[in-house]
């Protein structure tokens, strides 16, 4: 009996497989994910289930059928670069995003920081790059939490997107466009929409004149926050909540507009991912539900259902407090409390390697 599958890799794009024949050799199934999804054998790491874990790839793989993998007829896997090499890649634009902080305002060298922390190895000690996999949220958890049930048996689930430095962007295409590649689209969007009304998009506003905003909007190492979801409210005349994991708050873009429409996104406090309503549990996201009128009563059961969610992330404590969390600098080994002390330590010393330490 042959199996199917579906196969969703790093750009969040989904292909299925069908008729795979389960004796078919590990290596020719990495061979055919590779095509599909761009990350080589040798650097794949495949998830499965809900939440996702880890497939044991075998040391043959040649000689290893698939049927020994564990995974099921009709699952989705998930195929992403092996972490080490995720962290390799990045170690190579964050050191030049830090050494362009320097030259730059405090807020952009708090992000570079923040970032550069994500390249801990050099340090003992959880990674904050773990914060951003794809499986782990919240190292003090013990159990993850991704979803919730509402009152009519459909759930509202956490959609992860990846963490490159765009997943604001990312999230809100997902909402409101149902595409994760889109994320690019809307920097130009909001790059345009600042160009288009200089009155209200003024330097006050910005902290930057309309050209040297457009410059760093366009650029994907740069984080977007409470502007860029407002313009990109706007601009989709969709009204956005945005949900804060650790304090539970829930500010929403656009509501005083009267937007019909309302997407969700959720902040653990370097990251955002999406929300959406699902089928199920484990339904696939392509039959996901990401609009609602949030007036009607189903609008109102799934907004519950959201703040729900978030207070159950916030007691799971998925989420990262840059203003508190204990930081160790990687090159004296200096103590230090917060992205705050974090930035005056790097501008009095020059020192940019941070991890976080319990």
């Amino acid at each position: 009996m042959t199996i199917t599958l579906r196969c969703r890799g790093p750009t969040g794009q989904t292909v299925k497989f069908d008729g795979l024949d389960p004796s078919m050799s590990v290596a020719a199934f990495q061979d055919l994910l590779a095509k599909d999804t761009g990350v080589e054998p040798d650097a794949q790491e495949v998830l499965v289930g809900f939440p996702p874990k880890l497939v044991q790839l075998p040391a043959d793989p040649w000689n290893t059928a698939i049927s020994t993998l564990g995974i099921e007829h009709g699952e989705t896997i998930v195929v992403r670069k092996n972490e080490f090499l995720r962290a390799v890649d990045s170690s190579v634009h964050r050191s030049a995003m830090v050494e362009q902080a320097d030259t730059t305002d405090d807020e952009e060298l708090a992000r570079a920081l923040a970032l550069s922390m994500e390249d801990s190895a050099a340090v003992p000690g959880p990674s904050l790059a773990a914060e951003h996999d794809d499986v782990v949220r919240g190292a003090g958890s013990s159990k993850q939490v991704s979803s919730v049930a509402l009152a009519d048996g459909t759930h509202i689930v956490r959609r992860v997107v990846d963490a490159d430095n765009s997943c604001l962007f990312t999230s809100v295409a997902y909402v409101v466009e149902q595409n994760r590649l889109k994320g690019y689209d809307l920097r130009q969007i909001i790059a345009a929409a600042v160009a288009e009304d200089p009155t209200t998009y003024n330097e006050g506003v910005l902290g930057k004149t309309t050209s040297e905003y457009q410059k760093w909007i366009l650029n994907p190492e740069r984080w977007g926050g409470q502007i860029e979801l407002a313009i990109l409210s706007a601009y989709y005349r969709t009204q956005i909540a945005a949900f804060d994991i650790r304090t539970m708050r829930c500010d929403v873009y656009g509501q005083e507009e009267g937007y019909q429409d309302l997407v969700m996104v959720v902040y653990d406090g370097l990251h955002y991912d999406a929300l959406a309503v699902a089928h199920s549990e484990h339904a696939d996201e392509e039959l996901d539900i990401t609009k609602f009128n949030p007036t009607t009563p189903t609008g109102n059961m799934i907004m519950q259902g959201a703040k729900t969610l978030v207070s159950k992330l916030n007691a799971a404590s998925q989420f990262t407090d840059t203003a508190h969390f204990k930081l160790r600098c990687g090159q004296c080994f200096t103590g230090l409390r917060g992205e705050k002390d974090a930035v005056e330590h790097a501008k009095a010393t020059g020192h940019k390697n941070f991890s976080e330490y319990k």
